[in-house]
């Protein structure tokens, strides 16, 4: 579904490129402006192919940041680390930033507010619309 040739077209991959860039960005300033992060904690939700979840993953490492990085999805056979619509997932602990690329257009559009007070966090980086813009919220 998330590798065949329709899927990843070259938009696709210009899309990936603009989510990592944006994503080491943010995580950057986290990083420099935590009094004491002893853990990044990095919540993402719509687990799609993994490639930024991959990306993300091997970079933190390679920079030898002590991360934790949950998925979430409401599709089991994406195997999430928790599997569950967001809009009824209740978070046990605060995170520091959360990735939603190409989800808002999943939520119906009256549930994105109650969606955005559950996920309290520091920053939420949100791809709006697929290929069009993303938004920072920091909170």
């Amino acid at each position: 579904m998330f590798f065949g040739e329709n899927y990843l077209t070259l938009e696709r991959w210009l899309s990936y490129y603009y989510q990592i860039k944006e994503t080491m960005n943010v995580i950057k300033k986290v990083l420099a402006e935590a009094n004491e992060l002893h853990e990044l904690k990095i919540l993402e939700v719509g687990v799609g192919n993994r490639i930024l979840y991959s990306f993300i993953k091997n970079w933190l490492t390679a920079e030898n940041v002590k991360f934790k990085y949950t998925t979430v999805d409401i599709d089991p056979e994406l195997k999430p680390d928790i599997v569950g619509d967001i809009r009824k997932i209740m978070l046990k602990e605060k995170v520091d930033v959360i990735l939603a690329f190409q989800v808002l257009e999943h939520i119906p559009f009256q549930d994105v507010r109650s969606v955005m007070k559950k996920l309290k966090s520091c920053v939420i980086i949100m791809w709006l619309c697929q290929f069009l813009t993303y938004l920072y919220i920091f909170l």
